[in-house]
């Protein structure tokens, strides 16, 4: 029977273990999970054969309703994926694909209620970010095997509208949408764009005698850590990831920027794959394979960037870039809006400045340094993670999807013991000295970001990323912390604040060795008194007293 996640959820806390077994399937706890490995369940199948594709898929239920899918491949198991999302959470996992292709007022109208044009402006800032048209672009450069793993997702979902469309079940407005492999791609790169936006904005609104925020405070809330040896017995490797979100964190309210989260489990012939990611796609945030898990918190480096334009005429598309003239790109933007029973076309004038897209307010224009516009992003990370042929191997393709996030300090734990914390995000190289968490001027050389010779603006290279690999102490953990503090370095001999040294525009470095706030402190006083073996079991106690 189709249930909310949120009927699915005990409110117990497990830890996660990987065992070098020759089957056994690494655990993973996020949230309120209580369960480790799912046991397959006599009945509940609500997959089978695909009508018309040689593929099975069976989908059964643990004791929580939550889905263990069975297949042959891993294009297969997405398959079920978009199924049992379908099932289970059908008009949601539909709003999450419309909001990000930018067509949320096609099938549902101006808004939510009456009064109200929330799902018009969101898909004006959807095009105007160009998510729907670039997503269509980098599609195309995906890895092939990533593809067929979206689109066969994409399949699963649409098998589950007819089902409800034949049993009188769908919604009315989706009566003629299909999804598409492109349309899942882009619920998987929104995400980090709206974060990004988000940061411009804060940027742009803080008046110049704030001081910038406090990085690191016990009010942002997320944990993850993992241990090896010594603090686990040799081959085996302990990992938490925590991201404080709730599980029914819903967009249909008319906010438009939630998501809900989402758990399932894979068996692909001999392999296992699970964990939590979020609606609308067949990727996992925090989650694991056999051969390595992974999770992450929010880093908070600055990865986006807000400017105030100033035109050379009043009302003119010349403005100062530095000391020199630039004229802004027009773009004529049009989308179809549900209208009674039939639709009519929105059509506004989308602007983009050298640095990025530009807004109008109170006659004055804003832009901002957004990094990921033209990235994969997220689904290049979860697909490097979930085909990673071992730990090591992931190790050396951090360069890939060091840059492919908005801002996230990863920690990935491998099957047979191995640690790591590396701090990734797409930021603007930037010049030392300049306050980049206020409103700029673009007008001002000396704030401007690096522009590369085809006019794009710079990145910091991935590697300047502090990465932490292995260390001595057994260990690694991050509470939205700095990466000093991400282990004992003391205890080894190494000071972080020359190790780790990465490029300014990242954040401003501290020389709080236990930087990160209480949270932080009181995982390192754990782990830092732990004795050899103390993760002999992945007990609730060391949770407890870590989270």
């Amino acid at each position: 029977v189709p249930m909310t996640q949120s009927q699915m959820k005990n409110t117990t806390t497990s830890c996660a273990r990987i065992q070098v077994l020759a089957l056994a399937a690494a655990l993973l706890s996020i949230g309120c999970s209580g369960h480790g490995t799912p046991p397959p369940v006599d009945g509940g199948v609500d997959g089978g054969a695909d009508s018309g594709a040689e593929r099975t898929v069976t989908i059964d239920r643990d004791a929580q309703g939550t889905p263990i899918i069975y297949a042959d491949t891993l294009a297969d198991a997405a398959y079920g994926v978009g199924y049992a999302q379908g099932r289970d959470r059908l008009e949601a996992v539909l709003r999450q694909l419309l909001s990000a292709t930018g067509r949320l007022s096609e099938f549902l109208g101006v808004g939510p209620r009456a009064g109200s044009t929330a799902y018009v402006q969101a898909d004006r800032r959807t095009h105007l970010l160009r998510i729907p048209q670039t997503s269509e672009t980098l599609y195309g450069t995906l890895d092939a095997g990533l593809r067929e793993y979206l689109e066969s997702y994409a399949a699963g979902l649409g098998r589950a509208l007819e089902e409800a469309r034949a049993g009188g079940t769908a919604p009315a407005w989706a009566a003629d949408y299909a999804p598409t492999g492109t349309d899942v791609f882009a619920v998987t790169r929104m995400g980090p764009i709206v974060s990004q936006v988000s940061v411009a904005l804060a940027d742009a609104q803080r008046a110049p005698t704030v001081a910038c925020p406090e990085l690191y405070t016990d009010a942002s809330a997320s944990n993850a850590w993992a241990a090896t040896a010594p603090l686990a017995p040799a081959g085996h490797t302990v990992l938490l990831s925590d991201p404080h979100l709730p599980w029914d964190l819903d967009p249909l309210d008319g906010s438009l920027d939630g998501y809900l989260l989402y758990e399932v489990h894979l068996v692909v012939g001999e392999r296992r794959y699970g964990g939590v990611g979020f609606l609308g796609a067949p990727l996992f945030g925090p989650g694991y394979s056999d051969l390595l898990a992974w999770g992450g918190t929010h880093s908070g480096i600055d990865t986006a960037d807000a400017y105030r334009l100033t035109r050379v005429a009043p009302g003119g598309l010349d403005y100062y870039l530095g000391p020199a003239v630039r004229t802004l790109q027009e773009r004529t933007v049009s989308f179809l809006v549900r209208d009674g029973s039939g639709h009519r076309t929105e059509t506004f004038t989308a602007l983009y400045s050298a640095i990025g897209p530009v807004v109008e307010q109170g006659g004055e224009l804003f832009t901002a340094v957004l990094t990921m516009l033209d990235q994969p992003g997220e689904a290049a990370v979860g697909w490097a993670v979930l085909t990673a042929a071992s730990f090591d191997d992931t190790v050396a393709r951090l360069d890939e999807f060091i840059g492919q996030t908005d801002e996230k300090n990863y920690v990935l734990a491998g099957r047979e013991g191995g640690v790591l914390y590396v701090l990734a995000g797409r930021a603007p190289k930037r010049r030392e000295g300049v306050d980049y968490c206020h409103l700029l001027d673009a007008a001002d050389a000396m704030t401007l970001p690096f522009f590369d010779a085809g006019g794009a603006v710079e990145v910091v290279p991935a590697g300047d990323h502090p990465v932490v690999a292995d260390p001595p102490t057994g260990y690694v953990v991050c509470n939205n912390s700095q990466p000093q503090s991400v282990t004992d370095f003391a205890s080894f001999g190494v000071d972080p604040n020359v190790e780790l040294d990465w490029h300014p525009g990242l954040y401003p470095r501290t020389s709080d060795p236990n930087g990160g706030g209480p949270r932080q402190r009181k995982a390192r006083e754990a782990l830092d008194g732990a004795t050899a073996g103390s993760f002999a079991s992945a007990s609730s106690t060391w949770c407890k007293r870590l989270v």
